[in-house]
């Protein structure tokens, strides 16, 4: 049996109740606003929440922090304002990109709906879970017996899981050589001198959290992720905003003692395993494989969405 059937057997015998239930969960409610459910991501210190509709006793879907990432750099280039920004300012003028065909406007609900919500039950498989982390969804909700979420498996949970069951299933693991259709190239990249606003150009026209940040002689030297955002956000300037992205970076992880986002890449020689490791061991959802140790150039990116889509697919 192949590394690949292995991965599929373990996930289709093992149930959704594998995975530990996380320890508070956050929900928003759907008469928030924009304002008050931001701030809620940033008081939990996490990136997205499923937003819960009363008057229907249903979820709209997810809101993601990562959709100030539009905000801002829409408010940069747009508003007037001084270089204290405030996560009020953000919002109320950052909302005016998005055209809303209700009559409502740009709501918490309006917003969770780009989110999809596809929940899952106790009993099903982990597999089920991970076909839907594969689509390109970022969390699948749990529910409980009275229709409420209960948890949230991420895509670094499955991976995680798939990392502590290694012994099971290593085998005849194929190399990242072996394996060219997991992940993706070019990599998208910053020079570490370009300015944060730029970043945010790029990481909003890509719809992805992560880009690669190289030096001038185009090594790896870092990447963004979406707790960098968060971290952003919760002292956000113009000055800030027109710093060069790594210095930056190397400012704002300072601050948050609990986030760590060491450069990790991996060779073509490297066993897909070794990815799948580095990736529950250092807690990101991505890693680059690189040319070689003299020169680090990054030639390829795989996500644990690209992991999971090479095992279901």
């Amino acid at each position: 049996m192949s590394f690949k059937e292995k991965c599929v057997q373990l996930l289709q015998n093992s149930t959704v109740d594998a995975i530990p239930l996380v320890p508070e969960l956050i929900e928003i409610n759907s008469k928030s606003t924009l304002q008050q459910a931001f701030q809620t991501l940033l008081n939990n210190n996490i990136l997205s929440a499923p937003v819960y509709l009363e008057e229907e006793g249903e979820y709209t879907g997810f809101l993601d922090l990562r959709d100030l990432i539009s905000f801002v750099v829409f408010v940069y280039d747009n508003a007037n304002l001084e270089n204290d920004i405030q996560l009020a300012h953000i919002v109320s003028n950052g909302k005016n990109l998005i055209k809303s065909p209700t009559a409502g406007g740009v709501t918490v609900s309006y917003l969770s709906r780009r989110n999809k919500f596809t929940p899952v039950h106790g009993d099903d498989s982990l597999l089920r879970v991970a076909e839907i982390l594969a689509s390109g969804t970022h969390r699948v909700p749990v529910m409980g017996p009275n229709g409420r979420v209960i948890s949230i498996i991420s895509q670094s949970n499955i991976n995680s899981f798939l990392a502590s069951h290694l012994a099971e299933i290593i085998g005849d693991a194929p190399s990242v050589a072996d394996v060219p259709e997991v992940g993706s190239s070019p990599v998208h990249t910053v020079n570490q001198h370009e300015s944060v606003i730029d970043t945010f150009r790029k990481i909003d026209q890509l719809k992805r959290s992560g880009v690669a940040i190289v030096d001038d002689s185009n090594r790896l030297i870092g990447t963004t992720t979406g707790k960098d955002l968060r971290l952003f956000i919760n002292n956000p300037s113009i000055d800030g905003l027109n710093m060069p992205i790594f210095q930056n970076l190397k400012m704002i992880r300072n601050e948050e003692i609990d986030i760590h986002v060491p450069v990790i890449g991996v060779f073509p020689s490297d066993s897909i395993v070794r990815v799948v490791e580095l990736l529950a061991a250092t807690r990101v959802h991505r890693t680059f494989v690189v040319s070689d140790q003299a020169n680090f150039r990054p030639e390829r990116v795989i996500s644990i969405t690209d992991i999971l889509r090479f095992l279901v697919n």
